[in-house]
C-alpha cells in the first residue's frame, strides 16, 4: 500500500488522498459511443445467424455485405 508521499505531486488533486481529475466530458461521450458500437458488433451477428438455418447462407450474406462495404469505400 502506498501513502501520499510516494505519489507524484502532479497525480494529487486539490485535497489530500484524492487523485486529480483529468478526463473530461469528451472522454465520457467517446466511451459511451464506443460501448454502443461495440454492443452492436457483438450482438448483431448472433441475431442474424439465428434467422438463417443454413450456415452457408449466413457466410454468403456476410461475404456479400463485406463486398458491398469495400465497394462503397473505394
Amino acid at each position: 500500500m502506498t501513502d501520499e508521499t510516494t505519489l507524484p505531486t502532479s497525480a494529487l488533486g486539490s485535497q489530500p488522498n484524492q487523485l486529480k481529475r483529468t478526463l473530461g466530458s469528451g472522454f465520457a461521450v467517446a466511451a459511451g459511443v464506443g460501448t454502443i458500437i461495440g454492443l452492436g458488433i457483438m450482438r448483431t451477428p448472433g441475431e442474424i445467424a439465428s434467422v438463417f438455418s443454413n450456415p452457408w447462407v449466413y457466410v454468403g450474406l456476410w461475404l456479400l455485405v463485406g463486398l458491398f462495404i469495400v465497394v462503397n469505400i473505394l
